[in-house]
């Protein structure tokens, strides 16, 4: 997207001047391009603080465009169980000695 923002800098809505300022009812390629120049702006510090902000509002995304930032993110839903049998034997300890019967 940077090479793409370098090369059609001089066509490119936002700015500098336009920093701030959201315009409602553009394309979701204006919100594509404004959301990659404000994630340029950002370090990893502030990255973290501004994604806290941003997630506010997952959960009243649609299921799918849910899955779909999980799947972005690396998030998965999966929990995944392993089951593993543990074979225990217990040695039968004889205290009394076995006697002998002879049955004559």
């Amino acid at each position: 997207m940077d090479i793409i923002n370098d090369m059609f800098s001089d066509n490119l809505i936002y700015d500098e001047q336009d920093e701030i300022n959201m315009v409602k009812g553009e394309t979701k390629e204006y919100y594509i391009g404004k959301a990659e120049y404000i994630l340029s702006l950002l370090d990893n510090d502030n990255y973290f603080e501004f994604l806290k902000v941003f997630s506010k509002k997952f959960r009243e995304l649609d299921p799918d465009k849910q899955s779909d930032v999980k799947e972005v993110m690396g998030i998965q839903n999966k929990t995944e169980i392993i089951y593993k049998d543990k074979i225990v034997y217990k040695d039968k300890k004889n205290t009394k000695p076995k006697l002998s019967y002879d049955d004559y």
